[in-house]
């Protein structure tokens, strides 16, 4: 293999793009800039993102990751109008094989506080949320044509987790509720991709956050078609499943090229 190739593949698996652009080169770019504006949701300030975006590029899980994936988790944020902090959504290294060698790109992972704010904006719900049930705290719950849900956590030690429910109330005051097992849960995160790579994860860094999650994910099955309608996003790396939105935008992420009127792909969910 000639020098200039290993170096250029070294470079790579560095997360340099072959066309030697930083993050910050890309966001620079006038064509970038224009696609995040044309991107973003009404409530999300653009600037503000590629800040808060910068700043997490330069952390150590992230700074390896390639520019252009880490680009990519930015503008689905946008698409999203959920920036990635407080847990609405995460920017998780992944390993990926291109050609004859292996690259960390960043995928964008949707969290608890993103899911439950994507509910919030389809107009039908007064209140949704999910909490930890642990052994010390009082709880009980039924089902049958009176289904009733009672918690009272433990004060002081409340013991390990023994499960996690989610509860929805809708603007006419009906209500669904769905509790989920702790064998339920590590079901879950047995598929999850982001335990997978064996890499630091929100299962490590927000476990409760991450329990609540896949019991706001199994409460879909019962939510009325406009709100299950705007939770239905699911990505892979570098893709987006767009709902509702005026025109899918997404980004190349070999050349760093912003691409107007995507197609959204249907891709298969991904656990996280």
């Amino acid at each position: 293999m000639k020098p200039d190739t290993k170096t250029a593949l070294a470079e790579r698996a560095k997360g340099v793009a072959t066309t030697g652009k930083t993050l910050a080169g890309y966001l620079e770019d006038p064509k970038v800039k224009q696609g995040l504006q044309l991107a973003a949701a009404k409530h999300l300030d653009p600037e503000r993102l590629m800040r808060v975006a910068l700043s997490l590029a330069r952390q150590p899980q992230l700074a390896d990751c390639t520019p252009t994936s880490i680009l990519s988790c930015v503008m689905q944020s946008a698409q999203l109008g959920l920036e990635p902090i407080l847990g609405r959504c995460y920017y998780i290294p992944f390993n990926a094989r291109k050609g004859e060698v292996w690259e960390k790109q960043a995928q964008f992972i949707l969290g608890y506080q993103g899911l439950i704010e994507l509910a919030r904006r389809s107009g039908q719900i007064k209140m949704i949320y999910a909490e930890v049930v642990c052994r010390n705290d009082q709880f009980s719950y039924e089902l049958g044509l009176n289904p009733d849900l009672k918690h009272v956590p433990a004060p002081g030690d409340r013991g390990e987790k023994v499960g996690v429910y989610a509860v929805v109330r809708y603007k006419d005051d009906g209500f669904n509720f769905i509790y989920l097992t702790k064998a339920d849960v590590e079901k879950a995160k047995a598929r999850s991709a982001s335990v997978k790579s064996k890499r630091q994860s929100p299962w490590d860094t927000d476990e409760d956050a991450m329990w609540k999650k896949t019991a706001i994910r199994a409460l879909r099955s019962v939510l009325p078609l406009q709100v299950e309608q705007a939770l239905q996003v699911e990505t892979e790396p570098g893709q987006l499943r767009p709902v509702d939105f005026d025109e899918a935008v997404a980004v190349d992420t070999e050349t760093g090229e912003i691409i107007v009127d995507a197609e959204a792909e249907e891709v298969p969910n991904a656990e996280a």
